[in-house]
């Protein structure tokens, strides 16, 4: 059995199998004298493990538990390797995931609850250089729900992380490691016929959304200058874009988002804003 609850008793390992009886239970632990999520059980007869083994993926309390069958061949010859995750692709009903020997992302879980990203870094980055630590938050509470993403910059590194981390204990957790489908980042720059007007302008928001421009503190939109120059110089706006008048549109607009922009400037400057952070190459 994997992925017991800590506080979990002998009791409730028997209640979990009920009405299955058992021989023996056996709760590993560390070196600690902590519980470990591990635990092996016996049962009267084959049938009964059998039965057992069906209830693999069932919960205890809020933990779902992974059964497995611990078998100890002694002929060499009946013993058959599995393939590793790195060496085969595993068939899905999307479709073929790439394993970690190709995309060098790891799932990790079984995670504490206290974990941080930091935490997570200095474990991994022992065995190469990454490029992504994902840790989700509960939406609720914000904290780590006990999962966690690890892309590695060269596939090989994630594959020795693999080998070597898989089934460890870590902050008095038994690490469970699986390899993870790879990111994939959609860029879809058109909508079926089919869809609302609010659906084609979100799919539009969401793909400009990685642009520097939309980020910026000191842009303005041409909306956005025209209400500020509005409101200041107290005019109405069908006057304020009338193409009649002598000067030109495009040269007023332009002069008040000039204006807009070094007002703003200082502004942010006078309240401890450095506004050349925001100028920085992000490295990718």
């Amino acid at each position: 059995m994997r992925g017991i609850p800590f506080k979990a008793k002998e009791e409730d390992v028997h209640a979990f199998f009920y009405p299955l009886k058992l021989s023996a239970v056996r709760t590993v632990l560390d070196s600690n004298d902590k519980p470990t999520g591990v635990a092996f059980v016996d049962f009267l007869n084959e049938s009964d493990m059998m039965d057992g083994l069906r209830r693999n993926r069932d919960c205890m309390g809020r933990r779902y538990i992974e059964l497995f069958r611990d078998e100890c061949l002694s002929k060499e010859e009946d013993i058959v390797r599995k393939p590793r995750p790195w060496e085969k692709k595993e068939s899905t009903e999307d479709g073929e995931d790439e394993s970690i020997g190709e995309s060098g992302r790891l799932f990790v879980r079984n995670l504490s609850y206290s974990i941080s990203e930091d935490d997570l870094t200095k474990l991994f980055e022992k065995y190469g250089p990454l490029t992504e630590v994902h840790l989700p938050l509960d939406s609720n509470t914000s904290k780590p729900i006990g999962l966690a993403f690890i892309t590695y910059m060269l596939p090989e590194h994630a594959v020795k992380a693999y080998t070597e981390l898989d089934g460890q204990i870590f902050q008095g957790r038994l690490l469970h490691l699986l390899p993870a489908k790879p990111r994939v980042v959609t860029n879809k720059q058109e909508t079926s016929s089919k869809s609302s007007y609010k659906k084609s302008k979100e799919s539009k928001l969401r793909s400009q959304a990685g642009s520097d421009r939309n980020w910026n503190t000191l842009f303005l939109g041409s909306n956005a200058v025209i209400d500020s120059m509005v409101d200041k110089y107290t005019v109405e706006k069908r006057d304020l874009l009338d193409p009649d008048t002598n000067s030109s549109l495009a040269v007023r607009m332009a002069l008040g988002e000039t204006q807009l922009v070094s007002e703003t400037k200082e502004f942010l400057e006078s309240q401890g804003v450095r506004l050349d952070i925001f100028q920085q190459v992000k490295p990718k």
